[in-house]
């Protein structure tokens, strides 16, 4: 008799698990077993974004070329210094994709941030959280532009 615990996790695969679990215990000769069953879904749910932070911003667009993960329904988030300028709905599972941003920025280095929110179990559930910083130059400014890497 007591508590115990098994993490499950590295024996779980994407979709549908079935998970039995028997306790049992023998207590004066005598035998007592039960068993529990669950039925447990795995959802992949992540998002890639590979920047190359010494991009020069320059043009009048900002372009986010990403890779979303997960059989759902998603909706992309970016966010620049904090503040989200972008939600767009995604359907897609691994495949590339872009979005792209009016560049109304102004000249030296920005926070971007893209990450994905899902409704899962009635719940909603961000994926991973992917900041770069963004170089955006301003062709007729000689100002130094002094950025960091996160």
């Amino acid at each position: 008799m007591g508590n115990g615990s098994f993490d499950i996790t590295p024996y779980l695969h994407t979709g549908t698990n079935e998970i039995r679990m028997t306790a049992s215990v023998t207590v004066d000769g005598q035998s007592y077993s039960r068993t529990k069953n669950w039925i447990v879904n795995v959802v992949r749910f992540a998002l890639e974004w590979d920047y190359d932070e010494t991009t020069i911003n320059s043009g009048s667009n900002l372009v986010f070329d990403f890779t979303p993960y997960g059989d759902l329904d998603k909706t992309l988030h970016i966010k620049i210094d904090g503040t989200e300028v972008l939600t767009q709905a995604i359907n897609v599972d691994g495949v590339s994709s872009r979005a792209t941003v009016s560049n109304t920025y102004q000249h030296g280095s920005h926070t971007a941030e893209l990450y994905l929110t899902a409704v899962i179990n009635g719940a909603t559930k961000d994926s991973n959280h992917i900041k770069h910083d963004m170089l955006i130059v301003n062709p007729a400014s000689s100002d130094i532009i002094i950025a960091s890497t996160l």
